[in-house]
């Protein structure tokens, strides 16, 4: 279901799509998984964000770019996909898994850079 076509009559969809701007960090609380737009010609949207909300997140094929793509495929909480049949796929797949837990984990383990770059230029104003 859009969600610009949502309403109370309508309200039992289980797959709802965003089709509006500004409020995906309001939903992410509610969902199980995200596909996450782009990566099919140019760009890959922000993955980061629904995947700190404990989903995993499925996108398109052309990731290269964004290292952070690379390492939630190979942590098991990201899925590149190249066709609907592969979508079909892994949304089934995903379905039968309960990754939520393992992206709360992942995202966890990779906290830390903001205190990491603090120490570096400390130290580097300090040496100077």
């Amino acid at each position: 279901m859009r969600y610009s076509k949502l309403s109370a009559q309508n309200s039992d969809a289980e797959i709802l799509l965003i089709d509006n701007v500004g409020m995906l960090m309001h939903v992410y609380g509610y969902a199980n998984l995200a596909y996450v737009g782009g990566a099919f010609k140019t760009g890959l949207h922000n993955i980061l964000e629904p995947a700190s909300f404990g989903l995993p997140v499925i996108f398109g094929p052309h990731h290269k770019k964004f290292p952070e793509a690379q390492l939630f495929i190979d942590n098991g909480i990201g899925f590149s996909i190249s066709s609907d049949s592969e979508f079909k796929s892994a949304l089934q797949n995903l379905q039968s898994k309960n990754l939520n837990e393992q992206a709360l984990n992942f995202m966890n383990s990779q906290r830390g850079a903001t205190d990491l770059i603090l120490k570096t230029v400390l130290v580097q104003q300090e040496n100077q």
